[in-house]
């Protein structure tokens, strides 16, 4: 099987979500190893695609416009006093990627890729969170409540686990090792789930993948192995606190999603790729 398949796709969906972890919360130089494998990646599906590619000439208005934009934010931020935070990131990894897509080098592929990747993201990130949160609708934090905080804990309390919901979003650990978790944005799994439907719709954009039958499978696929990695990340994590304390489960807390991510998608992913 060439390796532009869903093999491919799934290890690139891997990589992406282990990179955005351990860049965000956990190991920077992991982190920027696993970007680096990402990369290579898409380099390589983007090589093997059966489909032609029509050839990118550079563009000095491209690199223009891209360089233009990573200062605008950086400026920006700088201007308030603000860190960069995940819209921020995405702003400058599109700025990164139209000077990569402008380049009319070998890498102009990467830029494609990322550049509608980043694009369908920020869309992402603006509509379900951005927008909503303009009238006080948090959609992402009713998720992060209803389809984690709830279920994590009905699931520790039919294995005994002295777990219970105290308030919105909040998890009281009962026990020697009290303690009150707040399942915030960053473990809701949310940003997963954003960046593996934008790499798997901007890949079928840029490199003419599959028919969107078959991209809707795999993104689902995909997207229901996010969610059980990241419930039982947070499930694990919360069984921790209760049995060791949260100091323990904070050291092992950054590292924890992308493996569960790993240890959940490959498996399902290679069932689905056998019945294929």
């Amino acid at each position: 099987m060439k390796f532009s398949s869903e093999k491919g796709i799934v290890a690139l969906a891997a990589l992406i979500v282990g990179a955005s972890i351990e860049l965000a919360y956990g190991t920077a130089y992991l982190g920027a190893v696993f970007l680096l494998m990402s990369l290579v990646i898409i380099f390589l599906l983007a090589k093997n695609s059966e489909k032609e590619i029509p050839e990118v000439r550079r563009s000095w208005f491209l690199i223009v416009v891209g360089g233009g934009t990573i200062a605008l934010d950086l400026i920006a931020n700088s201007f308030l006093e603000s860190e960069i935070q995940t819209f921020d990131t995405m702003v400058i990894l599109f700025g990164i990627s139209l000077m990569s897509y402008g380049s009319g080098s070998k890498y102009s592929e990467i830029g494609r890729f990322g550049v509608y990747f980043t694009l369908i993201f920020l869309t992402l990130f603006a509509l379900l969170f951005m927008l909503p949160a303009r009238v006080s609708m948090y959609i992402p934090y009713l998720y992060g409540h209803y389809a984690v905080a709830v279920p994590v804990v009905k699931l520790l309390e039919s294995v005994g686990v002295g777990v219970r919901i105290s308030d919105f979003r909040i998890i009281e650990v009962l026990g020697e090792n009290h303690a009150f978790l707040r399942i915030d944005l960053a473990c809701f799994g949310w940003y997963s789930l954003l960046l593996v439907t934008s790499m798997v719709l901007s890949y079928n954009i840029a490199f003419r993948w599959k028919d969107w039958r078959n991209v809707a499978k795999v993104l689902i696929v995909l997207s229901v192995a996010v969610y059980l990695a990241n419930l039982l990340r947070v499930a694990t994590l919360v069984y921790l606190t209760y049995s060791f304390g949260s100091e323990f489960m904070l050291k092992i807390h950054p590292h924890l999603g992308w493996i569960f991510f790993m240890l959940v998608l490959l498996p399902l992913s290679y069932v689905f790729l056998k019945m294929r």
